[in-house]
């Protein structure tokens, strides 16, 4: 008996799978929790360079830094911290990508899985997640530095005594 298999209907069939559709939700939840902790991080990381570090950034508007200047130094930390996220973010999502791809080959249908899985980055969806994580860091890294060393110099002093 002559049995066919098209590619297209195995790929339906994949498609309609409740596990590859569980797992993708749960990897879209994953990476949605994996931005918003690194905004998270991102902001805690200037509103604590802010208070820690206020007395060397006294100290420099001492020696005649300007408001301007303390203000970019601090929003390049913080904007250094996101670049260095983003990329070790990425090097670990390629890593986890080919782990989980590999696992859910072996374990999905207990079988190899037909056809074999093939990991498929869509540059469109990760330059998008790029352009997104990379906004969303600057505006928080403005809004929370827009307020820096904008009252006057002897409110800071008694601020760092």
């Amino acid at each position: 008996v002559l049995e066919i298999d098209s590619r297209h209907a195995l790929e339906a069939d994949a498609r309609r799978d409740p596990i590859a559709h569980g797992t993708l939700l749960a990897l879209a939840v994953a990476a949605i929790t994996a931005l918003l902790l690194a905004l998270a991080g991102i902001l805690l990381t200037v509103l604590g360079d802010l208070r820690d570090e206020r007395g060397t950034l006294f100290d420099l508007e001492a020696q005649g830094a300007s408001p301007t200047l303390l203000r970019g130094i601090v929003r390049l930390r913080g904007l250094v911290v996101a670049g260095a996220g983003l990329l070790a973010g990425a090097l670990a999502g390629l890593a986890l990508a080919a782990v989980v791809t590999d696992l859910v080959g072996l374990t999905a249908r207990a079988t190899a899985a037909q056809p074999p899985l093939v990991l498929d980055v869509d540059g469109l969806v990760v330059a998008g997640a790029v352009v997104l994580y990379a906004a969303a860091a600057v505006a928080l890294v403005l809004l929370a530095t827009r307020r820096a060393f904008r009252e006057p110099a002897p409110g800071r002093v008694e601020a760092v005594e």
